[in-house]
């Protein structure tokens, strides 16, 4: 399932563009006479093809190594799994699996909410990406 994310109105789109795709589909099969362009249909069209998935950004604030600050355009929850434990008291330290499915020994951290600021989250991913930053 794909969905449309317009960061340029107040709040957020979201459209299961696949329904978008049907509903195109219906009006060409039932609704518009052979041979000509229904407005709606082409505004449609055009907005498909013109898609953005919508992919949850996050900016994660940071002194050094230290993270300060996590922010998001949607409400995520997140773990840091830091494997830099030396120094660490035993009670502050966890065994837990990783990304790579090893368990390793980390600093015991909590799941926590990421403060959520749409408007100011993209207005930093539109800065990069106009200083010609790259997706990843």
């Amino acid at each position: 399932m794909s969905f449309l994310f317009d960061p340029e109105l107040a709040g957020t789109v979201v459209v299961d563009v696949s329904l978008l795709q049907a509903a195109c589909n219906e009006l060409r099969r039932y609704a518009i006479p052979a041979g000509s362009d229904d407005q709606v249909v082409l505004n449609l069209e055009a907005i498909i093809t013109h898609k953005e998935l919508n992919i949850p950004s996050i900016v994660i604030e940071g002194d050094n190594v230290c993270i300060t600050r996590v922010v998001s355009t949607t409400p995520i929850q997140f773990v840091i799994h830091d494997e830099g434990t030396e120094g660490c008291d035993v009670d502050e330290l966890a065994v837990r699996p990783d990304l790579d499915g090893n368990r390793v020994e980390v600093y015991a951290r909590s799941i926590t909410q990421a403060e959520v600021n749409e408007p100011q989250v993209m207005t930093i991913i539109k800065a990069i990406k106009a200083e010609g930053g790259r997706d990843e």
